[in-house]
């Protein structure tokens, strides 16, 4: 629960990776663990791969870190909401990183946390306990089938649209095929429809993005006018700029418009170098 500093980074770091790291490259696989007491549980009873965020939530630079020295990440975390939460933000944190040699496995530990586990129950049955991780694509199911009822026919189409939402980050390739032709299987549908769907997220994505953009433009103030802000807030800047040389040709090929803003700019100058010393207020009482 430290504060960070130039050195710790919590989006950065992971507890025990140090330590794990022979251990992971032996296994191929390391197990992500929501606390740090957990890894400490887990070594003691011989399970040395495992590491943990520190006091913040997994990111996709623990990701990224653990898939240059491992293959197989396992996000073992509590049953609680918080755990189940921590874990769906870490499988849609997964999905545009898993390729077909790096995968994603999830396994929710109902009642127990994965320290108290291994203690009552011992190394055998937590590694028991791991065989049975859910993929990336079935825990991402999972999910879908546990927040709609897709039972009528509304929550199934519901489902379908939240999981094709999550398809829709992961790189174009194989494993993307492969994801929508498993949610196709699942809810009963076409890879062929899926991906007309698909077409239709990434084209409404990009319009949106698109017309952000255009907007953002369009109501952006013009470099005159950012000028003239920053010497309401900052009048002292004014007193660096020597009108007749470094603004002396700054309206020409201006529109009407335009020169109005820059006889404004210079009228603030000017106003400036009269004065030893000059607030906001005085700016805008002038005008």
């Amino acid at each position: 629960n430290s504060p960070e500093t130039t050195l710790f980074k919590k989006g950065k770091l992971l507890y025990g990776l140090f330590e794990s790291k022979k251990s992971i490259a032996e296994r191929k696989s390391a197990i992500i663990v929501e606390g740090y007491t957990d890894v400490i549980g887990l070594y003691q009873f011989g399970v040395g791969n495992s590491l943990a965020t520190l006091g913040t939530a997994t990111t996709q630079n623990h990701i990224n870190k653990v898939f240059r020295i491992s293959d197989q990440i396992i996000f073992c975390f509590d049953g609680d909401d918080a755990g189940k939460k921590a874990a769906e933000k870490a499988m849609k944190l997964c999905l545009p990183l898993v390729r077909k040699n790096k995968e994603a496995y999830f396994l929710i530990l109902e009642d127990e946390d994965p320290d108290e586990f291994i203690r009552q129950h011992g190394h055998e049955q937590f590694e028991a306990r791991l065989a049975t991780a859910q993929s990336t694509d079935e825990f991402l199911i999972d999910i879908c089938n546990k927040t709609s009822d897709i039972t009528s026919v509304k929550g199934k189409a519901n489902a379908i649209e939240n999981a094709l939402a999550m398809v829709n980050t992961i790189q174009d390739g194989i494993y993307k095929d492969l994801m929508i032709a498993k949610v196709a299987s699942e809810y009963g549908s076409t890879s062929e429809k899926l991906e007309k769907e698909m077409k239709k997220l990434k084209d409404g994505t990009r319009n949106d993005a698109q017309r952000k953009k255009a907007a953002y433009l369009k109501n952006r103030p013009t470099l005159i006018g950012q000028a003239i802000r920053i010497l309401l807030h900052k009048p002292e800047l004014g007193k660096i700029i020597d009108l007749n040389n470094q603004f002396k040709y700054l309206d020409q090929g201006c529109t009407p418009k335009q020169k109005t803003g820059v006889s404004t700019l210079r009228e603030i100058i000017k106003l400036i170098h009269t004065r030893d010393s000059i607030k906001p207020a005085t700016i805008i009482e002038h005008f």
